[in-house]
């Protein structure tokens, strides 16, 4: 079935929609920031509460890091984040901070934490790009 005259113009529109998420992709991984983020966890929850701890996070790159999210990726099925994800929205080259995080720990068990994420949605908006700390923590 012929679509008449809609054809081209959609077909202009996802060509744009694609090229789009692909700049946004390469710029993405070109600014994509250098972090160091260390967990700073000194208590340990009991099951059905919920627990907060920092994470010092340094910008070892060359570049200043805008819009920087920093959240705990892959956890358990026991364990949930609680409330948005600490955002930065400037960290210059060698500056550091913290953020504090919060997860809910549903059932007792012994949980590995090593997937901290710091991502960039700079300069797009679209993509966001991150990195991994490499430090494992047992909570």
């Amino acid at each position: 079935m012929l679509m008449g005259g809609v054809t081209p113009p959609l077909a202009i529109c996802f060509a744009f929609c694609i090229s789009s998420l692909t700049l946004a992709g390469l710029a993405g991984a070109y600014f994509r920031p250098k972090l160091r983020m260390v967990r700073r966890i000194h208590s340990f929850p009991s099951a059905g509460e919920t627990f907060s701890y920092r994470v010092d996070v340094e910008n070892v790159g060359t570049r200043t890091a805008r819009n920087i999210v920093i959240e705990e990726r892959g956890l358990p099925a026991d364990l949930r984040p609680c409330g948005p994800a600490p955002q930065i929205d400037v960290l210059e080259p060698g500056q550091s901070t913290s953020v504090t995080l919060s997860l809910r720990c549903l059932s007792r068990d012994c949980f590995d934490l090593n997937r901290l994420q710091g991502g960039s949605t700079f300069p797009s908006g679209l993509v966001k790009s991150g990195r991994k700390s490499r430090t494992s923590d047992r909570l």
